[in-house]
């Protein structure tokens, strides 16, 4: 599998930019505050030896997303940065239509 790297992507109602780190593994994701983007930050230290991994943030990175924009993430009551999901199975497939989509713009 080879990778592509776009520089924006939309997911739901949000154009997130799309930035690369050479220097993180992992990923992450924030959304618009006053003058700031919304954006995703994909590590990519690894980018010669393990692309799997890479992807594997992709996918989480962008499944959170979309869990956040069809209101499907919840705070956990306990601990502030474990959250839960709750959906229902059509739309767990609703869902998994959207990150397929969204996977496309990051495989060559």
């Amino acid at each position: 599998m080879k990778l592509k790297f776009p520089k924006e992507i939309t997911l739901g109602s949000t154009k997130f930019e799309v930035k690369y780190d050479k220097k993180l593994d992992g990923a992450s994701f924030s959304y618009p505050n006053k003058n700031k983007k919304a954006i995703i930050t994909i590590g990519i230290q690894d980018l010669n030896v393990n692309q799997t991994e890479i992807f594997n943030s992709i996918i989480h990175e962008l499944s959170e997303i979309l869990h956040v924009e069809m209101y499907q993430r919840f705070r956990h009551q306990d601990n502030d940065s474990n959250y839960l999901f709750s959906y229902s199975h059509k739309e767990f497939a609703v869902h998994c239509s959207f990150l397929a989509e969204a996977l496309t713009k990051f495989i060559k």
